[in-house]
C-alpha cells in the first residue's frame, strides 16, 4: 500500500515533534479507503499491526488528539469500537500554518515502520520537493529541526551530488578563505568553492489537485515563509521584484550556466 506524504507538512511535523502522530495520521488516511474521514480503532490497529503495536497506536492517538483527529466512544462500547474522526488536510495545514505547495510524495507503508525510518521518510519527502537543489545541513536543521548527524544517518541511502562553483582566476579578486584554486587541462586557473549537497531522491509523486485547493483556501490566512530570493529564472522577473518593494536591488545580471540570473544587493 502507498501512503501519501506532504513535504511541507512532514518538515513541520519533524520540527514541532509531531512526527509520530503525523505518521499515524498519514497511515489512517491511507487505510480510510472510503474517504469518510472516520475509522474504527480496532480495525485501524489490526491493519497497522505489521508497522505499529497496539500500545504504540494508543500513545500516538493520545499525542495527536485535537490536532489530527478526535476520538468518540459510545457508552458501554469496548476500545475496538472507538471511532477516530480524522481531521482533513486543510484543517491540519491551518493548525500548523503551512501551505502545501509541493506535490505529495507516495511512500511504501514499510518505509514508515520504526522511529528512525519514518523520520527519514518525512525528511526525504521534503528534500524531494527541492528537486535536487543544493541543500545545506544548516538549512535542513532550520526547516525540519533535524540535526546534522541525524540527517546524515537518515539520508545515507539517498544518492548525493557534490556541487562546486567555479570562476576564472583574476588578480586582486576577493574570494574569501573558503575558495581554492585548480588548473584545468588547458592551463586555465580557476577559483573553486564548495556548495551545499544535492540530494537526488527518486520518488513517485501524486497529483497536486487537492493541494491547490487547500492553498487557495488558506492563502488569505497564512503567510508563506519568507526566503531570501537571490536567483531568478530571468532578468525581467528580478527587476520586477525591485519595483515591488524587494530589498534586493538588481545592479547587474550575470547569466550562469544553470540558466539563472543573480540579483545583487
Amino acid at each position: 500500500m502507498l501512503v501519501k506524504l506532504y513535504p511541507e507538512l512532514g518538515a513541520v511535523f519533524l520540527k514541532e515533534g509531531q512526527d509520530r502522530a503525523g505518521v499515524l495520521w498519514y497511515l489512517a488516511r491511507a487505510f480510510d479507503t472510503s474517504g469518510s474521514g472516520a475509522v474504527a480503532l480496532g480495525k485501524l490497529a489490526d491493519s497497522l499491526a505489521p508497522v505499529l503495536s497496539r500500545r504504540g497506536v494508543q500513545r500516538r492517538l493520545q499525542q495527536g488528539e485535537g490536532v489530527f483527529w478526535q476520538r468518540r466512544k459510545a457508552a458501554g462500547a469496548n476500545w475496538r469500537e472507538t471511532k477516530i474522526i480524522l481531521r482533513g488536510l486543510e484543517q491540519v495545514c491551518r493548525h500548523f500554518s503551512v501551505l502545501p505547495r509541493s506535490a505529495p510524495v507516495l511512500c511504501e507503508i514499510s518505509e514508515l515502520r520504526g522511529y528512525a525510518r519514518s523520520r527519514g521518510s518525512l525528511l526525504a519527502s521534503w528534500l524531494a520537493s527541492r528537486d535536487g537543489r543544493p541543500t545545506s545541513t544548516a538549512t535542513i536543521e532550520a526547516v525540519t529541526g533535524v540535526k546534522r548527524g541525524a540527517a546524515w544517518r537518515y539520508l545515507r541511502e539517498i544518492p548525493k551530488q557534490r556541487n562546486v562553483a567555479a570562476r576564472v582566476y583574476e588578480d586582486g579578486l576577493q574570494v574569501g578563505e573558503t575558495a581554492w584554486t585548480r588548473k584545468d587541462s588547458r592551463g586555465t586557473l580557476w577559483y573553486l568553492w564548495t556548495l551545499p549537497t544535492s540530494y537526488m531522491t527518486e520518488v513517485q509523486r501524486a497529483s497536486r489537485g487537492r493541494c491547490k485547493k487547500v492553498v487557495a483556501a488558506l492563502r488569505s490566512g497564512i503567510e508563506a515563509p519568507g526566503y531570501r530570493r537571490l536567483y531568478y529564472l530571468d532578468a525581467l522577473r528580478a527587476r520586477k521584484d525591485k519595483w515591488r518593494g524587494s530589498p534586493y536591488l538588481v545592479l547587474e545580471g550575470v547569466r550562469h550556466d544553470s540558466g539563472l540570473w543573480r540579483a545583487y544587493a
